[in-house]
This record gives structure tokens, sequence and C-alpha cells, in this order.
């Protein structure tokens, strides 16, 4: 639901687009020919730029003729390479331990609770202000923003691609939570 925080609609359907700027095209004409530029409305997607490929989302199939390589698919979290790079960027910085967890865990929630603090703070039953202190930490530890969109979808790919890898988010691999 914390798409809706961006402008974007949750019902309804996102395709993956991944897209190489080049002289002739660069990154503002890009995001133009993708209708990703804001004042036109209801936003259209949401994309960053990630090594420098314009990565991220839209709710339509780019127009057929743009003059650059775009690539299109269900979901941009299946992209290993650029999810191995973010985990390596967002996450890794932060080592190990329950210390990290405990950042990871809030800026997980963070994003459940549409980025707000007071919904933040009252799912994991504490302080807005200890809210506050872990993001900011976490951004201070990983050179982030989360309050930049492009910043906050990288964070989310992130934690995304780390879920996949069976990893705790940080880097490590998730203790075996068999139930008996």
């Amino acid at each position: 639901m914390q798409i809706e925080s961006y402008g974007l609609a949750y019902d309804r359907e996102y395709f993956a687009v991944r897209a190489r700027p080049t002289t002739a095209m660069p990154v503002r004409d890009l995001e133009r020919v993708l209708d990703l530029l804001p004042g036109s409305g209801r936003p259209r997607g949401l994309a960053a730029l990630v090594d420098g490929d314009l990565v991220g989302f839209v709710d339509h199939a780019p127009p057929a003729e743009i003059g650059v390589a775009v690539g299109l698919g269900p979901a941009v979290v299946a992209d290993t390479e650029v999810g191995a790079e973010l985990v390596a960027r967002y996450l890794s910085p932060l080592g190990g331990g329950d210390a990290a967890d405990a950042l990871l865990d809030t800026v997980r929630a963070y994003f459940a609770n549409d980025m707000r603090i007071d919904r933040t703070a009252e799912v994991l039953v504490m302080h807005p202000n200890s809210v506050r202190y872990r993001l900011t930490r976490f951004e201070t530890l990983t050179g982030a923003n989360l309050r930049d969109v492009a910043g906050a979808l990288e964070i989310w790919w992130a934690l995304k691609r780390a879920e996949l890898d069976g990893m705790s988010g940080n880097g490590r691999a998730k203790p075996n939570d068999s139930v008996a």
C-alpha cells in the first residue's frame, strides 16, 4: 500500500523496465518518453538511475520507437545483477548482528506503513523518536536518503532481493526457521 505515497495506484498493473541512456537519448529525455516526469497528472511509474541504467516500473509498455535499448518484464526484483549491487550498496555496510537486523526491520516497517513515523512506531511498539533514530542511523551508515524517491526504490529493491536470496537483508544467511 506504500505505493500510494508516491502517487501511484495499487490496483494498476506495472511492468518492470530497464533502459540504457545514450548521448542521443539522455536520462531526462528517456524519462519523458517513458512518462516518468512529474507534472502530467498521476505518475505513470517510478525509476532510479542504477549503474548508468534507468531502472524501475511503468504502467504501460514503452513506445516501439525509442531509439535506445529498453527491457520490459514482469518483475524487477528478479534482476539478480542489479539486486546484488543494491544489496552491496545499501545493506552490506550495516554489517551483521542484532543491531543491523533492528535497523533493517525498522526500514521494512517504515516502508510497509506508508513511510509514516507514527504508524511505524505503533507497529514496532516503540517511541517515534526511536524510529527516527534508527532511520537516521540507517541513512548515516549507508549514505541513503529514505525521503528520496529513487533512493527509497533502490533500498526497497535491495531488501526484496535479499529476501529472495534467503538473506536477512544484510548479506547474512537467514537462520534456519524450521518448525517442529
